[in-house]
């Protein structure tokens, strides 16, 4: 064999071992990170039994496919007068279901858990549970999170417009 015939072989080989290094990281990025449980969520809170929301939050959430694991931030979007409110989460899609425990960032009395089941595509419905203050009933709270495709931003004052609109504004969250 010439000295040619040898570096192309060597070449190949490498270029062989490179190229299937490369394609293992993607695959493992991808299946780590890259899922549609990631990215922007839109938490729509419902209170007494009212069909229109009371509270919008944004979930932000980084999800490992391979363990089912979730962390990230929540924000207060609804009503503006809380939208300094944030907290911190971790979770878990098991089957069907997305369950959430969230606790504050600042010292305020405000955390919880919720529990959701899939109901439709980006869509999971359920409650959060949170504890009275001053009591030792624990509240069961409606609520509704979507996956935002877009990135969509929530300019609705909820406190503020009617309840006639507030049921075209629900339209859009079906």
């Amino acid at each position: 064999m010439d000295m040619t015939t040898i570096g192309s072989f060597v070449l190949g080989a490498v270029s062989s071992l490179a190229a299937t290094g490369l394609i293992w990281l993607a695959k493992e990025l991808m299946y780590k990170f890259g899922d549609s449980h990631s990215g922007t969520w839109t938490t729509y809170i419902f209170e007494d039994n009212n069909d229109v929301p009371v509270k919008v939050d944004r979930l932000k959430i980084k999800h490992n496919r391979k363990t089912g694991l979730f962390s990230g931030k929540i924000k207060r979007v609804e009503p503006i007068g809380q939208n300094y409110r944030k907290w911190k989460c971790m979770g878990v899609f098991i089957k069907n279901a997305m369950l959430i425990v969230f606790w504050p960032n600042e010292a305020t009395f405000s955390y919880g858990v919720e529990y959701l089941i899939h109901t439709a595509d980006f869509r999971y419905d359920g409650y959060y549970l949170k504890y009275e203050n001053g009591s030792s009933d624990i509240i069961r709270v409606k609520l509704v999170n979507k996956k935002d495709r877009k990135h969509a931003t929530c300019s609705t004052n909820w406190s503020s417009i009617s309840t006639s609109d507030k049921s075209d504004k629900l339209e859009e969250i079906n």
